[in-house]
């Protein structure tokens, strides 16, 4: 009797064969899709490094990097103190794409024209925690799908009394983050502020006069200044008794009006008379010139002035009412800094930086409207050897928190203190 051999037979194998195949095939899909979520993980990862990074930059920068910066691949400072070190090296997106991402847009792609803000694009293979698959970019105020504000794009509309927003937007358009949330950079539409992270209804009213050397100058073939263009609503310009010269990248990447102590500039209409004034400067001087300097000047009723070497006051109003020394000098020559001058019925309050340096009582005001000169008293007397990046003057005694806001502005926008 013959032994009888059991064996599978080839539709048996071919159907343990194809089960086989089936779960590898599963194995591997698996695989593919863990390893594509992995890679989708360590891009949100790098992203919140860089955007760590970013922010350590910015607080000891007064500014995010610049593009240049970005793709040198690092992010430092060289000072005095020595170099700082941000991120050693920025990270690369991971390889391969997957999903709808492509080999363009596997990147961390970094977007930042001014420095008061920064974009940094990237594409997901699929969903990760609350981020949809796609293109996500993050800003200073978090990530979001398809850009800031959930991809609402949109040009911040200033006015000259918005200064807030013009603070964010000024001088190029950027994405807007909406009405209701906002970082340091952040636009808000709708003519809103942005305070303490929210976009809210806030106008400072009274402006008088708005220069800003990035915005309103008319120059020559030689960079002279022929007219600056007021940027409040009130239309005023002036124009040169002496050309001075505009000079770009001057201070944080802004221009600035340079003064060479013979140059002085005049506003083509008076200004009103008013019961109080705050006035705003962002200012530097140039090397040492004997006797007081002026930035600002109302013909007939007082002048803003500084000393650079003589020693005799920082800032006055000799007007036909009253001769007032307000104090020491504080001026460190070719040094920024923004100054405000606050004037009510009492008093001058004068600001260095935010820190008060001076009260001094004062009951003068002009009784009559007041023809303005730039960079001189009136008719060419005490002119100014310096710079002069921004004039901001309100025809009233601003309260704390409206001056607060010109202030953070100016120093965000200049990198001041």
């Amino acid at each position: 009797m013959k032994n009888k051999k059991s064996a599978f037979t080839l539709i048996e194998l071919l159907v343990v064969i194809a089960i086989i195949g089936i779960l590898a095939t599963i194995a591997v899909v698996a695989l593919q899709n863990a390893r594509a979520k992995a890679r989708d993980a360590r891009r949100v990862a790098d992203v919140k490094q860089i955007q760590t990074a970013l922010e350590l930059f910015f607080n000891d920068q007064g500014r995010y990097p610049l593009v240049d910066e970005f793709a040198s691949g690092a992010l430092f400072s060289t000072s005095t103190n020595g170099t700082t070190t941000y991120m050693a090296k920025i990270p690369t997106a991971p390889t391969p794409p997957e999903g709808t991402c492509s080999s363009a847009n596997n990147n961390y792609s970094y977007v930042s024209s001014d420095g008061y803000s920064y974009t940094l694009s990237f594409c997901l293979s699929g969903p990760t925690g609350s981020l949809k698959a796609g293109i996500n970019t993050a800003s200073p105020i978090g990530i979001a799908y398809g850009g800031v504000g959930a991809g609402t794009s949109n040009s911040c509309s200033c006015t000259s009394a918005l200064l807030s927003c013009c603070d964010q937007c000024n001088p190029v358009t950027a994405t807007c983050s909406g009405d209701t949330y906002c970082a340091r950079s952040a636009n808000c539409a709708n003519g809103k502020n942005c305070i303490n992270g929210t976009c809210v209804s806030k106008t400072i009213p009274d402006m008088l006069l708005w220069f800003m050397a990035d915005a309103g100058v008319t120059k020559d073939g030689s960079n002279k200044v022929s007219v600056w263009s007021d940027q409040s609503a009130n239309g005023y310009y002036a124009q040169p008794g002496n050309q001075p010269l505009f000079v770009s990248n001057a201070k944080n990447g802004k221009p600035v009006i340079r003064f060479d102590g013979t140059n002085y500039l005049l506003l083509n209409s008076s200004i009103p008379a008013a019961s109080g004034y705050t006035f705003f400067y962002v200012v530097s001087t140039g090397a040492a010139k004997t006797g007081s300097e002026t930035i600002f000047s109302a013909a007939q009723s007082g002048h803003i002035r500084w000393a650079n070497s003589c020693g005799s006051d920082i800032a006055g109003w000799a007007g036909t009412d009253s001769s007032l020394v307000l104090g020491n000098p504080f001026i460190n020559t070719n040094t920024y800094y923004s100054l405000s001058y606050t004037k009510d019925s009492a008093a001058w309050t004068i600001r260095s930086n935010g820190s008060v340096i001076r009260s001094v009582s004062d009951t003068s005001m002009p009784t009559s409207n007041v023809q303005m000169t730039i960079g001189s008293e009136a008719g060419g007397g005490y002119t100014m050897a310096g710079d002069i990046a921004e004039i901001i003057v309100y025809g009233s005694a601003l309260s704390d928190s409206d001056r607060q806001l010109v202030e953070s502005y100016l120093n965000t926008k200049y990198a001041i203190y």
